[in-house]
């Protein structure tokens, strides 16, 4: 998809959000051995006891050092708890240097792999079952990112995991996040909502792009005959503001982008909708007729230009069937049965991605 660069004329841009573009989870998993060198000195993903592997869909980071894991009693030496946010901030940041640094990461299109914006949400120390001693601390971050020029939102999803053991020494790590390539200036979907959501930071705790990470900004091209955004999962109750956060898909599914979303909360029940032109939310819709069982894709957001794609595996027969690719119209009929369905819809115009599943079985 070609797009127009367009810079904006002021210092905020009215009825505009952004939106990121996500790097290449496949290039992050083929690289893992050389990130596995450049951030923790192992020359294979698996040397002793320590263990890195990267997600081949999402490009989530694991790293376990057992060495120092898991040593009860033996357990020394490790640093107040004062110091332990610093020294897991220090280590992320070094690890986004070491790997911007890396020309040959760099010909692979990998660049730094942790958030520039992350806030604490625990500091905590880990005692093993049995003992009184803690065994290492775990530092855990939450992942913000720039809205606008005066708001910035939580990323719904993303968490960083630091443990840190004897001798400073981080011996664990967990990554939940998708590395940005770049952003994108997307059209607001309701801005009359975004005039009165909730967001995670107000003026003053903007974190500005850094121009390495977030090349010049860019709009979709227009859609034709876009339809009104129709809501799915939309919360039976009103009893507090939207919340305005950016979606993190789960580990198995394919994203492009991460845009925004309005997460309503109302009594006991949740829903979300699409906040921007770059944002889908997709739902399998289900229904009997006779001896059939049809499955309708009911998608909100983006440019209503959509392209799906859908398959099954049965409960029970996975390791025997694997994965049944289906048809790709909006409709899908099935014989009566039970099935485990899986719905990807992609959005012609802007190419962002969505992945939902649902068991589906005949209705009594």
């Amino acid at each position: 998809m070609e797009t127009v660069e367009r810079r904006p004329t002021s210092n905020r841009d009215v009825g505009a959000v952004r939106v990121y573009r996500l790097a290449s989870a496949e290039a992050i998993h083929r690289s893992a051995s050389r990130i596995a060198r450049e951030l923790f000195g192992m020359e294979s993903l698996q040397v002793a006891r320590q263990t890195f592997s990267v997600h081949p869909v999402s490009g989530y980071l694991f790293y376990s050092d057992r060495g120092g894991l898991w040593q009860g009693e033996a357990a020394r030496g490790l640093p107040p708890r004062k110091d332990v946010e610093r020294l897991a901030r220090a280590f992320l940041q070094e690890a986004n240097r070491r790997i911007a640094g890396s020309r040959a990461l760099g010909r692979e299109g990998v660049g730094p792999l942790f958030p520039s914006d992350v806030r604490r949400v625990r500091v905590g120390a880990v005692v093993p079952k049995g003992s009184r001693r803690p065994d290492h601390w775990l530092c855990q971050f939450a992942a913000y990112l720039r809205v606008d020029q005066t708001h910035t939102a939580r990323v719904e999803g993303a968490l960083v995991d630091v443990r840190i053991g004897a001798r400073s020494r981080v011996i664990g790590l967990g990554s939940r996040w998708r590395p940005i390539a770049g952003d994108v200036l997307s059209d607001e979907r309701d801005r009359e909502s975004r005039k009165d959501a909730i967001y995670a930071a107000g003026t003053g705790a903007i974190h500005a792009p850094e121009p390495a990470t977030l090349p010049s900004i860019a709009k979709p091209e227009p859609a034709v005959n876009v339809p009104a955004l129709e809501p799915t999962g939309e919360a039976h109750g009103h009893d507090a503001p939207p919340e305005y956060v950016y979606w993190l898909a789960d580990e198995n599914a394919p994203q492009t982008f991460l845009s925004p979303m309005y997460l309503q909360q109302g009594g006991e029940h949740r829903g979300i909708r699409a906040a921007s032109a770059h944002t889908l939310n997709a739902e399998i819709w289900q229904r009997t007729i006779g001896s059939r069982i049809e499955c309708i894709a009911a998608v909100a957001g983006g440019s209503g230009r959509y392209e799906y794609q859908w398959s099954y595996w049965t409960p029970g027969g996975f390791f025997d069937k694997r994965i049944t690719m289906l048809g790709t119209s909006q409709v899908l009929a099935l014989d009566r049965g039970s099935y485990q369905i899986l719905l990807g819809v992609r959005d012609r115009v802007t190419g962002a991605l969505v992945q939902t599943e649902k068991a589906v079985y005949p209705a009594p």
